[in-house]
């Protein structure tokens, strides 16, 4: 059975054992998010995201509709305090870690934060298509944000 304390506890491990990892992790993000937002400082920045964690965190479930979800705000609740315990973070650059990517995909991506909405606009779309005929469900077609997803993955190899 899943409870707050080994939620947290199992997190904290993992973060101890991976800190390094962490902090590159959250240096990588900041630095991410600086790019199209080059008019904010850091600080502002980790306040957008850990405000959107927040957000993210609190949102109200329907439990009659997602019993499933009973539970599930304290359980991320406990991990993320494990992993800021077990890095040795506060809990702002907990929320850079467990969600930068998605502030940035959801909120600079899109448009809503930042430059990337007005070069997208100006620039066009630059979209491709894919399909693939046979998925685990079913025939699947999904068109791409090219630029997006190139920057994206330049951004991902230079991790390694």
């Amino acid at each position: 059975m899943w409870t707050e304390e080994n939620w947290y506890n199992e997190a904290k491990k993992w973060a101890q054992e991976n800190n390094d990892f962490i902090q590159k992790m959250c240096k990588r993000f900041i630095s991410i998010l600086k790019e199209p937002i080059p008019d904010k400082e850091e600080s502002e920045i980790i306040n957008l995201v850990f405000q959107h964690s927040q957000k993210r965190l609190n949102a109200p479930v329907d439990l009659r509709k997602y019993p499933e979800l009973r539970g599930m705000k304290q359980l991320i609740s406990a991990q993320w305090k494990g992993i800021g315990d077990g890095a040795g973070i506060d809990e702002k650059h907990v929320a850079i870690y467990t969600n930068g990517l998605y502030f940035y995909h959801r909120m600079i991506c899109t448009g809503k934060i930042g430059n990337m909405g007005l070069a997208a606009s100006t620039q066009g779309a630059k979209c491709s298509y894919i399909f693939f005929p046979e998925s685990d469900h079913g025939r699947f077609s999904q068109t791409i944000l090219t630029q997006a997803l190139k920057n994206h993955l330049e951004r991902l190899n230079g991790l390694h």
